[in-house]
This record gives structure tokens, sequence and C-alpha cells, in this order.
């Protein structure tokens, strides 16, 4: 049941789909993805607007320089226009306030000078240079016009997208469900973070610590992580307890084919689908996807931590999106960087490399990292994403285009 990388992406995606809808208040919904498009419900902006402070005018009385106009009145933002803008005349207005009748542009403050007379200081100004119809404005409908779809269904709701949602009244979009998750680490070497003085035999848990993280970080709910002992009974009730409240398992450990992995085993045992088990990439071999009878996702990972947090990003995370609602096409990003030093690739399978970013004069470029194998947390710690290299392609040299996967949250 060996996949490629590729393979067991599209195995994922055809596995999984998105949760239920819930309407939340816009402050309960950053980072969620939509459930339905959000639509521009008026033009954006309603009405013709200043962009600056200064005076609103009729561009043709202002075609030359410098004029003397009558500062027939004053306009503030969220003030209602009221009268029209006569010949000669001019309203002094603020930056977003609406255009006043028979304006068509504004002089900004800066370009006129007020005078001082009979009637006292601003009730007259003069101009210091030309202005041109629409200068300094904002069109109605220039942004969007009323019923235009501003946010499509899928989109993720960052703190941009809140704004706009709000601007256009609305303040409880319908989004989708977020997956609730357990973190499982197989092992019995494993020791707490904590311990003061572990073993040469004996291992601090790294991993449980990267899932809560990483979890944490994309506002995924994930309840305590608990550790399970190497056996195939405490296997199959730790994932069936986990089941029981959680929609999606993350289990590191196990899942490859030695004598104390018993993760495909305890899944046999409880009815589960497995999808692909074993993926045909360095690092991350030995992880499967399964999914159990009443419908909970279950992702195991490598013990071996940087295996465990390239299978992390390559694929638990971007399953983890579907389920909230992201389209496939964003939940796993990649874009094409030239490589800041030479690569390496594995005969074999494909090779994800821990890169980092550099910048250099001619553009940002992916640098890999010197890696020790699976087991090196270092590296892991390093990196800004990994680089993907198909198997059978030669030495790549620097300035060679890859695809650089980020290690991080979706736009």
């Amino acid at each position: 049941m060996l996949s490629d990388p590729l393979e067991a992406w599209d195995l994922l995606c055809a596995a999984l789909s998105p949760l239920g809808e819930e309407s939340l208040p816009l402050a309960s919904a950053g980072g969620r993805y939509l459930a339905e498009s959000v639509r521009a419900d008026r033009n954006l902006p309603p009405a013709d607007r200043s962009t600056v402070d200064g005076f609103a005018v009729r561009s043709a009385d202002a075609a030359a320089a410098p004029v003397r106009l009558r500062v027939a009145g004053e306009l503030a933002a969220g003030t209602a226009p009221a009268g029209t803008v006569g010949p000669g005349e001019c309203v002094r207005i603020f930056t977003g306030a609406n255009l006043p009748a028979g304006a068509d542009a504004v002089v900004p403050v800066e370009d006129a000078e007020e005078e001082t007379g009979a009637e006292g200081r601003g009730a007259w100004i003069r101009t210091r240079r030309p202005v041109s119809p629409a200068e300094h404005l904002v069109r109605r409908g220039e942004h969007a016009r009323a019923g235009q779809v501003l946010l499509p269904a899928g989109a993720r709701l960052g703190p941009g997208q809140v704004a706009l949602a709000a601007a256009c009244g609305c303040h409880r979009p319908r989004v989708h469900r977020l997956p609730v998750a357990a973190v499982l680490v197989t092992g019995s070497e494993l020791l707490s973070p904590d311990a003061p003085a572990p073993g040469d035999h004996e291992v601090r848990d790294s991993n449980g610590p990267l899932l809560a993280a990483a979890l944490a970080a994309e506002g995924f709910p994930c309840g305590p992580v608990r550790r399970v002992p190497d056996d195939l009974g405490g296997t199959v009730e730790s994932l069936r307890g986990a089941a029981a409240s959680a929609g999606a398992l993350l289990v590191t450990g196990g899942a490859s084919v030695g004598k104390y992995d018993f993760l495909e085993r305890a899944l046999a045992e409880l009815g589960a689908a497995v999808h692909y088990h074993g993926v045909r990439m360095k690092p991350g071999k030995p992880q499967l996807f399964a999914t159990l009878p009443g419908g909970a996702a279950v992702f195991g990972l490598p013990g071996n931590p940087l295996s465990a947090l390239v299978g992390l990003h390559e694929f638990v995370l971007p399953g983890l999106r579907l389920l909230a609602g992201c389209p496939p096409a964003a939940a796993r990003r990649g874009f094409s960087l030239p490589l800041a030093s030479a690569a390496t690739p594995a005969a074999d399978r494909w090779r994800l490399l821990p890169a980092r970013l550099e910048a250099l004069p001619r553009g940002t470029a992916a640098a890999p990292l010197a890696c020790g194998g699976s087991s090196d947390l270092v590296a892991g710690a390093l990196a800004d994403g990994a680089v993907l290299i198909p198997p059978g392609t030669g030495a790549l040299p620097p300035g060679t285009p890859v695809e650089f996967r980020p290690w991080g949250s979706p736009p």
C-alpha cells in the first residue's frame, strides 16, 4: 500500500469533506473558513468621497491657478451633504466625507491658502495649483459594486477579511466547524519533557508538544496529549477513547512494521479503513491515514521527530484544513524558488529537505539545511519549510528552480 506523496494527497482529499456549518459573530470567526460567500450589500464606497483634507470644488472653477473661491460650508466624515456647490464656491471637506452636489474634485489643504477678510479667517481660499475632474476622490462603487462576491466560500477569515465582512454588514458569517483533535504519542521509551535526568536509553517526548503547538497555532481545538505504551490492547483502547470525543486522531509512532508497532493492527481491530500506509518520501516514509467507522480521521505519523514534523506539514495540517472547509488547492501551499545551494536527491523516493529562506541579491531562495537523518530535530527547528525533489532527479546545482513548501498557516 506504499504511495507516493502525490497519490497520498489525492487519497486524503477524496476521504475528507468539510465539517458542518455554524454562524459566528465576527469577533469569534477569525481563522475560520467561510461556508458561504460574502457579498457587498451596497456599493463600496456608497458615494463619491474625498481622500484628503481640503476643499471640494467645481473643477471648472479651479482649472487654472491661482483662483479665489468662497468657502460655503464644511463637511466632516459621517455628515450628510446639504446644498450644492455653486460657481466660485467651495466647501471645506475632511478625509472620508461624501462629496457635496456640484463638486467634482478636491483641492488638498496644502494646495490652498486661506484668506482673512471682513468675514474672518477661512471665509475665502486661494488655490496654489490647478485641479482636474475626480482629483483626490474615490468614486462611488470604485472598490466594489452592490451584490459583488468579495469573499468566496472557502476563503479564510484573516484580519483583513474580517474587516471586509464587517464593512459589508456580514456580522455573523456562516463558517465551517473546526475539527476537534486528539494527540496520542506511542512509545514506552518516552518520558515527559520535564524529566530531570533521563537515562541514555530514554527519550523526552518532543512529538506531543510539537503537535499541540501546531494545532494551537492554527486554532484547532485539542485536548491533553496522551502517552500510549507499546501495547496492542492499550493502543486499541486509546484510539477508541479518543475517537469518542475527537474527529481527528494524531498518532505518533507505531506506524511502521516492527515488533512494537501496533497502530495498523489496532486500527484493524476497530474496523478502520486504511487509505494509505507508507509514503514514498524521505524523511517520513512510515506514516498512514485511516478513517474509523464513526468517521474520525486517523493520521499516523513516524516517531522520529523530523519525520513527524515533515508529515505534520505535508499531510496532517493540510488534512485538518480540509475538514475545516479550506479548498484543497489552498490547504497545502507551495511555490517555486531557486536553490541557494546545491541539493542531493534520493534515488528511489521523493526527498523533502528542510530548508531556510535566504534573501539573495536577485530575490528569495531556498537553502537546504544539513540534516542528520529522520531524528534531526535541530534541522527541523531551524527550517522555514521543505524543498521537494522528485525521485530520479540528478544533483541540483544552486539556482535550480524547486518547489518550496512553507511550514506555517495559510494566508
